[in-house]
């Protein structure tokens, strides 16, 4: 994983590390002016050229400033969710300014693009609406054509809500209030992907297909995670913050039922699902830039390692986000409290750049060289 939800998701959409997408910077802010480069080849794009049907369901975040940069636009047929980061569950509204943040996009019949914005779903509880649309979108598809869908579930981020019909059916007495909650948003989101693997059997689908459930990064301390026995959480370089959690689950698997404890990073999904697809990247007249990702189908098939080296991430005073010319007020060694927050995480200091702070933190084979404030 990356050191964000944001990284993460970035990374995983091109199969590049954060410091070549500008996703190095930590999580954008709603009216930030940035956003995947249009020159990426974003997954959903690479699988639809190769005649996939693709889907999004859930959250989005990797840049919303125009049009262009939404995901039905990036190779998603169908998108149905959240721009942003982060939102009610109930009220769909963005935590911070209030923004409704709940839309369903697409292209009619006449190719004219969509975006619908579901101010009728006020109320509704947002991962059962993501399970629902999911199976919504497996029923109906037609199996002709082999199909790609994301979904990025929201939970367990913040705020922690849950429908409180469902408390005690998923807890008891014995455990604390605040954990009822979480536990309850995590076994919400165990169901409906329980509910999202019974559609793939209802259509006959699952004979075909690779399922890969993954974490985007480690637990935040005060949302009631834990990393342990691992140091540091969402938001460090530290392995409890970037060391995250992953099954995969196929027929096409040759072994099965074991831990994988080989080095692998978010980018090397899209590698390796372009070589399932059987894409050639040079045959297409949109130039794919160079990935970091490695094919880990081999190494999940039959336990075998395939990297030695993750780069997790880096940031240098040279790759500013927006204006090149731009000179930041800090540029010492130490964190300036003005650009960072007390977790850590990079915040935008009004009508300023990111803080040009040095770090970076590698991983090779066991060992892990940290560097500058992680």
């Amino acid at each position: 994983a990356v050191v964000s939800t944001q990284s993460t998701g970035a990374s995983l959409m091109t199969g590049r590390y954060p410091i070549r997408t500008g996703f190095w910077k930590g999580n954008l802010n709603p009216l930030e002016e940035f956003g995947l480069g249009l020159d990426e080849t974003l997954l959903p794009e690479m699988l639809k050229r190769n005649g996939y049907v693709t889907h999004g369901v859930g959250k989005w975040h990797c840049g919303s400033y125009t049009w262009a940069h939404t995901p039905a636009k990036r190779g998603f047929d169908t998108f149905f969710g959240l721009y942003l980061g982060g939102q009610s569950y109930f009220t769909h509204r963005d935590e911070g300014n209030g923004w409704l943040d709940f839309r369903e996009d697409y292209h009619d019949a006449n190719g004219n693009f969509v975006d619908d914005i579901r101010d009728d779903l006020d109320g509704y509880y947002n991962t059962k609406l993501f399970t629902s649309k999911s199976r919504e979108l497996i029923k109906n598809h037609d199996k002709i054509r082999p199909m790609f869908l994301y979904l990025s579930y929201t939970a367990p981020h913040i705020p922690l809500e849950v429908p409180m019909e469902d408390v005690d059916k998923y807890t008891t007495d014995s455990i604390p209030d605040n954990r009822k909650v979480y536990a309850t948003i995590i076994s919400i989101m165990d169901d409906g992907i329980g509910k999202v693997v019974d559609a793939l059997k209802e259509r006959g689908m699952m004979d075909n297909t690779i399922l890969v459930f993954t974490s985007d990064n480690g637990a935040r301390y005060t949302s009631l995670g834990s990393n342990f026995p691992l140091r540091g959480g969402k938001g460090t370089f530290l392995e409890g913050g970037v060391r995250g959690v992953a099954f995969v689950n196929s027929p096409l698997l040759q072994k099965t039922g074991y831990t994988n404890t080989y080095l692998h990073h978010v980018t090397d999904w899209y590698a390796t699902f372009q070589r399932l697809a059987g894409d050639n990247p040079g045959k297409h007249s949109k130039i794919q830039l160079p990935i970091d990702g490695v094919d880990i189908w081999k190494s999940i098939n039959d336990d075998k390692p395939c990297r030695e080296e993750v780069l997790l991430n880096l940031r240098d005073s040279s790759k500013y986000l927006h204006n090149p010319e731009f000179v930041p007020d800090c540029v010492d060694t130490e964190i300036c409290e003005e650009c960072f927050d007390l977790t850590g995480l990079l915040k935008l200091k009004e009508g300023k750049q990111r803080c040009a702070q040095d770090f970076f933190a590698l991983r090779w084979k066991n060992w892990k060289l940290l560097a500058g404030s992680t």
